[in-house]
Order: structure tokens, then sequence, then C-alpha cells
């Protein structure tokens, strides 16, 4: 098993696929070289328009680590929790 998940949430008026890949770019740029103890390492970002939010997956060791490096990148964000991620298993399903 990797590294612990959380999830960032981020309230924005202006949560859209280009602000979403933005984000992650910056959260890419901001992991290049980091390594080891509070490294954070992004999965993904998803915007829901709709609900003017930002959601990114990443990998750390703890939410401290990822509220410490969100907060040296200048990236505003409202929760970072927990999260578990589940991929789908080959030939279950339709």
């Amino acid at each position: 098993m990797g590294e612990p998940l959380f999830l960032i949430e981020c309230y924005s008026s202006s949560a859209t696929a280009e602000v979403a890949a933005e984000m992650l770019a910056q959260l890419r740029s901001g992991a290049n070289g980091a390594s080891g103890t509070g490294a954070v390492t992004p999965m993904s970002c998803i915007a829901v328009p709709s609900d003017e939010i930002i959601y990114c997956l990443v990998a750390s060791d703890s939410a401290d680590s990822v509220h410490e490096a969100l907060t040296n990148m200048s990236i505003g964000h409202d929760r970072i929790v927990g999260a578990v991620e589940v991929k789908p298993v080959r030939g279950v399903g339709p």
C-alpha cells in the first residue's frame, strides 16, 4: 500500500477545467524535487463548476504536510481530508 491520500477542497467562483489544470500544474511544479517526509505528490484535480469547487487528490505522509505545502505554494484551500481511492477491478461488473 502506498502513501496516505488526501482530498483538498478549494472553493472558487472560477471552478473550471482550466483552473483545475492550472492548480494541478502548480502542485506538480511545487512537488518537483521534493521527496521523503513531507513530500506531496499530486494525483489529479477535478472541477465542479456548478458547486464552485475544485477537488485535488494528493499523496503525502500527513494532512499537516499537505497544508504546509499548499501554504508554501500560496494555494488557497478550504479543507484537507483523508481519502481512499477505489479503482475498478478488471473482469468485475458490467
